[in-house]
């Protein structure tokens, strides 16, 4: 009987995401960071600014805030899904090796590895609904946002 080296789809599939998240999180590190020193730049610019140009300053520092505010909330999303993702895989990982083991464990040690797997599946799916819970609300809030 030979080992099975084929890759794991479903390993591939949160290595593929993390690495996404991963990407994502500097790209928006870098986007926060060329916010503020527009934000600075303005701020800058506010002493010598005529009383029309200070009203547009006003506007385009406004408009920078608000978009580093859903940049924090996007990091606080990857962040969840990284956390998320790590529990898909150590969930994952325990279910390979209980398929290699096929019944090489103790029966107390079935049973600490189920407990494991209970309390992961429920971190990772309480995460999941603070996810949904988090964007629900921020779609409720939207409406109130455009009056």
């Amino acid at each position: 009987m030979g080992t099975d080296d084929r890759p794991d789809p479903h390993l591939s599939f949160l290595e593929l995401t993390d690495q996404i998240v991963e990407d994502l999180a500097m790209h928006n590190l870098k986007a926060r960071e060329k916010l503020r020193e527009g934000i600075a730049w303005l701020e800058a610019r506010r002493a010598d600014a005529s009383t029309a140009e200070n009203a547009d300053i006003e506007i385009l520092l406004a408009q920078c805030h608000d978009g580093l505010r859903r940049m924090e909330s996007l990091r606080n999303t990857y962040q969840d899904v990284r956390a998320i993702n790590a529990a898909a895989h150590a969930e994952h990982i325990e279910w390979l090796e209980k398929r290699m083991l096929g019944g090489t464990e103790s029966p107390e040690e079935l049973r600490a590895r189920s407990r494991r797997l209970a309390r992961l599946r429920t971190e990772r799916q309480d995460r999941l609904n603070e996810l949904r819970e988090h964007s629900r609300e921020r779609q409720e809030r939207r409406p109130e946002l455009d009056d």
